[in-house]
């Protein structure tokens, strides 16, 4: 039974398509197939299977359309002749002109517009027969006749920018119709237009090649195989893959997913040989490196974001930082880490280590045997662990002397101390001590954290002097040890006073008393400012105090801030806690090395305690806190240049 066919403005039309699909189905399959298209008749002539009457039928439809689209928009002739139009059996012959897919979508009504605002007979002007030209002004009417006309000795005028799209055109629209669908004879596309000048020579010449292909295939094969060719190179002509792409841009600044293991991916480039330009006051510090697509795939990998950008882009970038508190600073090879540390595990955790390994940054494990035999050459960038260098083993006798892991650690410290010629663990650690500060002058990198900061520099001060007491080595302190400190021996911190009570969590005023610590509640109340330095004329302290933001967290610690007074002139103080004497974050020089003391045990635990679980930094990936320690990992792979005067 017929479907009834639904009133329309174009009924007509459907009715009359109706009637002769109707007739054709009345009529021997030869006949009809033959009277509907000489497609068909083509096509059982070459051996291809006649198909659906529907199918043919919208392809007759479509025939007519690409017909009357291209005649309209390729024709160029001097007559204004059309080409032969492209079917789908002969898309691929020699003779088909190659046209973009999205324009056999564009309706007649538009075909007729470019036909007459494009035309090329001498004296043709554009027609306001569609609905946007009709309302333009005059003047814009004439501004288009000015950049449109095609008069043979007309050329395009300069435009008026009273429009701010025609303001913006460029010169070479003008020519953008001629070129593109010029058609005279002889007449090849130029290469001015960014799509059109990626297509290879080879896209021209595609059909030649392909057209034995024709005979064998459908015109539904056909028509995909074009498709998807004009696809693939389309697509690479824009722009796909590194084309464009001179720059990988790590931001740093609150942008980033995260901050932590975009240390790691800086880290790791260095080790694959690819340069790291540390771009520092920048967007938080970001790195910036050659595009690489194996960068770009390890960046995915471990979810950090980054920017591909163009080489012009990256030259605006350093354009802004000349002109501001910016600087440029050139990481050249990856810095060899260790860390001093035990090798059993201690009942508390170490924030470098934690930091290393969720950046996944390889290090090494030191303890005093491997120090003592100079091993520390072979490393360009030690981290001391929380550790006692005074021999005390942390004074943590009071709170914990009578727990297994204590008298298991005293234990093994006085086995090793006396199988490498000691007599007491506190000259074991003296010795340890005096070696590291050796390191230090030969051009090393020391950073330390929690009490390994101060008792590093009691323990080079009380060289040769017995500050330990009884309950800890088995015979008394000196008492005079307080006068025969030699402070010139220290790195950071001068004229302290020691605290010789065992029984006192404490081993000098360096760091706050404990009715100073009481005051303190929270992080916030505790949180510290970092410094901000000169780009160009302190790069170093600049390069240490990279972040996001300028206050972080404040966080306890066995050694939690340093007094101002007790820290030497030479030293620089990067951050404090505003409003008090408090430091927390110092650098310094030493010879040919360099030294930073961190106070504090754990940047996101603020108060941790023996047995803690450890701290989870895939919660605290943005850590401003963590992101100092990982700016002195990779302090030591910049490129020292001559400092600006």
């Amino acid at each position: 039974m017929q479907s009834q066919i639904t009133t329309h403005k174009d009924g007509w039309a459907r009715e009359k398509i109706k009637k002769s699909l109707d007739a054709g189905f009345r009529r021997s399959d030869s006949d009809r197939m033959s009277r509907l298209s000489p497609l068909v008749s083509l096509g059982e002539h070459e051996g291809i299977a006649p198909t659906h009457p529907t199918r043919l039928l919208c392809l007759l439809c479509f025939l007519w359309l690409n017909s009357h689209l291209l005649s309209r928009i390729f024709g160029r002739a001097r007559e204004h002749r059309p080409y032969p139009p492209c079917s789908p059996l002969n898309w691929l012959s020699p003779s088909c002109t190659p046209f973009v897919p999205f324009v056999a979508k564009l309706p007649s009504a538009f075909s007729r517009l470019l036909s007459r605002i494009f035309g090329r007979a001498r004296g043709h002007r554009p027609s306001p027969f569609v609905p946007f030209v009709a309302k333009l002004p005059s003047a814009f009417s004439h501004l288009l006749s000015c950049i449109f006309g095609r008069a043979r000795e007309h050329h395009p005028s300069p435009f008026v920018p009273f429009v701010p799209f025609v303001a913006k055109l460029a010169s070479f629209l003008s020519h953008l119709p001629s070129r593109i669908f010029g058609r005279a004879q002889g007449q090849r596309p130029s290469p001015f237009v960014p799509f059109v000048a990626k297509l290879p020579s080879a896209f021209s010449r595609l059909p030649s090649f392909l057209s034995p292909l024709a005979s064998s295939l459908s015109p539904l094969t056909s028509s995909l195989i074009l498709i998807l060719t004009l696809s693939s190179v389309c697509t690479a002509a824009i722009g796909g893959g590194q084309v464009n792409v001179g720059k990988v841009l790590i931001p740093m600044d609150v942008t980033q997913t995260d901050h932590l293991k975009a240390y790691g991916i800086a880290f790791w480039a260095l080790q694959e040989g690819h340069p790291v330009e540390w771009l520092l006051n920048y967007r938080g510090g970001s790195f910036l490196m050659d595009f690489h697509e194996t960068i770009v795939r390890e960046a995915r990998i471990r979810a950090v974001s980054f920017q591909a950008i163009s080489a012009a882009q990256a030259t605006r970038i350093y354009a802004d930082i000349e002109s501001a508190n910016m600087n440029r600073m050139h990481l050249e090879k990856a810095p060899r880490i260790a860390v001093y540390t035990p090798p059993h595990k201690q009942p508390w955790d170490d924030a470098v280590t934690l930091a290393l390994t969720y950046a996944e940054i390889p290090y090494t494990t030191l303890w005093d045997e491997e120090v003592l035999s100079g091993q520390l050459e072979d490393y360009d960038w030690l981290h001391l662990h929380h550790e006692d260098f005074t021999g005390q083993y942390g004074k943590f006798y009071r709170s914990h002397g009578r727990q297994l892991w204590y008298r298991r650690q005293q234990a093994e410290f006085e086995a090793l101390a006396r199988k490498l010629g000691f007599a007491k663990v506190s000259q074991l650690k003296g010795a340890v001590a005096r070696a590291i500060h050796n390191y230090m002058t030969q051009g090393g990198f020391l950073f330390a954290m929690c009490s390994a900061t101060d008792t590093f520099d009691i323990a080079l001060a009380a060289r040769g002097v017995d500050i330990v007491d009884g309950v800890y080595d088995g015979d008394p302190a000196d008492p005079l040890a307080q006068q025969k400190l030699d402070f010139s021996r220290t790195v950071a911190f001068e004229n302290f006073n020691l605290v010789l009570d065992p029984m006192e969590y404490e081993h000098a005023d360096i760091d706050l008393s404990p009715t100073e610590m009481s005051q303190i509640k929270d992080a916030d109340l505790h949180a510290f400012s970092l410094f901000e330095f000169s780009a160009k004329y302190d790069p170093v302290p600049t390069m240490l105090t990279q972040n996001h933001t300028p206050i972080v967290p404040g966080f306890l610690g066995q050694s939690t801030a340093f007094r101002k007074d007790r820290i030497k002139k030479s030293v620089t103080i990067m951050g404090d806690i505003p409003g008090t004497n408090h430091v927390k974050y110092i650098h310094g020089n030493i010879g040919r090395g360099t030294f930073t003391f961190y106070a504090g045990h754990d940047p996101e635990d603020y108060q941790h305690f023996v047995n803690d679980p450890p701290t989870q930094l895939a919660l605290h990936k943005n850590s401003p806190g963590y992101r100092l320690i990982l700016n002195n990992i990779l302090f030591p792979a910049a490129k020292k240049e001559k400092q600006k005067t």
